[in-house]
């Protein structure tokens, strides 16, 4: 009987450590094509496979950002979306603009200390109090956790969808 209960606790943790490696491999793959192969956030504003020149830049028809107010740091300035903390629902970003939707997906990699190279990103985020760059780091998906790869594929479909 004994012999019984420990081939079927076994078993039953085999089946969860393959499932939690599919898993896991499919939020690295999932990923990947997100960030491009260079693995740098910035990818979406400069390496995406349908380059955003490749559309004309107006957004005359985009909404503009609800003027619900930004959740804050410790240090009481704003961010765009508390992706550290939350689960960002695909509602919450339905009226964001290209821009703001780029600005929150690199967020995520911000608040881990990306240096950005992509002049854009790097002068926005430069002006946030919150921002603490490392010089030349490169923030990679091992550096984020679960909740932040969540929220950042969201806000990724989202910007698939707006341009």
């Amino acid at each position: 009987m004994k012999n019984y209960l420990f081939i079927a606790v076994v078993t039953i943790l085999t089946i969860l450590i393959i499932c939690a490696s599919v898993w896991l491999g499919m939020s690295i793959v999932k990923y990947s094509e997100i960030v491009g192969e260079k693995n740098e956030p910035s990818s979406i504003t400069t390496e995406s496979p349908k380059s955003v020149t490749e559309k004309p830049q107006t957004y005359t028809n985009t909404p503009v950002p609800t003027k619900t107010p930004a959740p804050t740091n410790a240090n009481n300035s704003a961010y765009i979306l508390p992706s550290d903390s939350r689960e960002i629902s695909k509602s919450e970003i339905m009226n964001f603009d290209y821009d703001t939707l780029n600005r929150a997906y690199n967020e995520i990699f911000a608040r881990h200390g990306h240096d950005f190279k992509n002049k854009e990103l790097k002068v926005y985020f430069e002006k946030q109090s919150w921002y603490k760059p490392v010089s030349g780091k490169t923030v990679g998906i091992s550096d984020l956790s679960e909740l932040e790869i969540k929220n950042m594929n969201t806000i990724k479909a989202r910007i698939d969808e707006v341009k």
